[in-house]
C-alpha cells in the first residue's frame, strides 16, 4: 500500500532482476515499492533495480542525487527534459455493465441495446 502521497496513483509492476516492484509517478516524482519477498535484500542492491523501474515505467531519467529510501521503498525525483513523464495506462480487468435501452426490429431480426458500463481496473 503506498503512502499518503501516492493514494489513488496507479501503480505499474515492473519486475527488474528478479525484484519486483509497484512503480508510481505523480508529477515529477516516482516510487518504487518492492512487493516480492527476498532474504536480505541489502538498499545498495535495490537501488539500481528499483531506478531502472522507475526510468522503464515514467520514459524519463532520475534526477542526479535524488534517489533515496530503503530496501523496500524507493523515492526518486525525474529528470524528464522538459517534457511530461509517462503516465501508465489502467488496464480494465471488469466491467460492471446495465443496459438502459433495447430496440428490436423483428422483421429484420435485429436487437440493439444502449449499455453503460463501468470500468473496474489497474494498470500493469
Amino acid at each position: 500500500m503506498p503512502p499518503p502521497a501516492y493514494y489513488g496513483v496507479p501503480a505499474t509492476r515492473m519486475t527488474v532482476e528478479g525484484s519486483t516492484f509497484d512503480v508510481r509517478i505523480k508529477d515529477n516524482q516516482a516510487q518504487a515499492i518492492r512487493v516480492n519477498m527476498q532474504y536480505a535484500p541489502r538498499p545498495d542492491r535495490m537501488y539500481p533495480k528499483a531506478a531502472l523501474a522507475i526510468e522503464k515505467v515514467s520514459g524519463c531519467r532520475i534526477a542526479k542525487g535524488s534517489l533515496n529510501g530503503d530496501q523496500v521503498i524507493i523515492n526518486a525525483r525525474l529528470a524528464c527534459g522538459g517534457k511530461a513523464p509517462r503516465v501508465p495506462v489502467p488496464v480494465v480487468d471488469q466491467l460492471e455493465c446495465e443496459v438502459t435501452d433495447i430496440y428490436e426490429n423483428d422483421g429484420l431480426r435485429q436487437v440493439k441495446a444502449d449499455v453503460e458500463c463501468d470500468a473496474y481496473g489497474k494498470t500493469r
